[in-house]
């Protein structure tokens, strides 16, 4: 017998060792594809918004409750400073901060609207009609 021949019967598997699988790979079976034919717009359904609106909406969300939050913490600083440092208090350092963290939040206010617009718009509704209801 050859030293590199394999025996008949395999070698028993230690414990915990992973045994050996062999995978055939196969011929994915071939289907016709058919033409689609374009939707029809005259009885719309209702749109539903999908994962890329929704992680939007999402995110914008999030960065508004931060810039508040940054807000607040501004506030904070600021008034702890003051109290400490009296008369050398850069207000004009702090007055230019407020307005940098309100020209972000007013972005993502405005960003928001235009989403929502976007997003009644598709579902072929007028951004100006759509009110809220209380009762759902």
């Amino acid at each position: 017998m050859h030293a590199h021949a394999r025996s008949p019967r395999p070698a028993s598997p230690l414990p915990g060792a992973v045994p050996r699988v062999t995978v055939v790979l196969m011929p994915m079976r071939r289907t016709r594809m058919t033409p689609r034919l374009a939707p029809d717009t005259s009885s719309r359904k209702p749109y539903r918004m999908g994962m890329v609106e929704s992680e939007a909406r999402k995110a914008l969300a999030r960065l508004q409750r931060s810039l508040e939050k940054t807000r607040r913490e501004l506030e904070a600083l600021s008034g702890a400073i003051r109290h400490a440092e009296g008369d050398e208090y850069p207000e004009h350092r702090y007055a230019e901060a407020r307005t940098h963290v309100e020209t972000v939040l007013d972005f993502t206010r405005e960003e928001s609207e235009r989403l929502q617009a976007k997003i009644l718009e598709t579902g072929g509704l007028e951004p100006g009609r759509v009110r809220r209801s209380s009762s759902l």
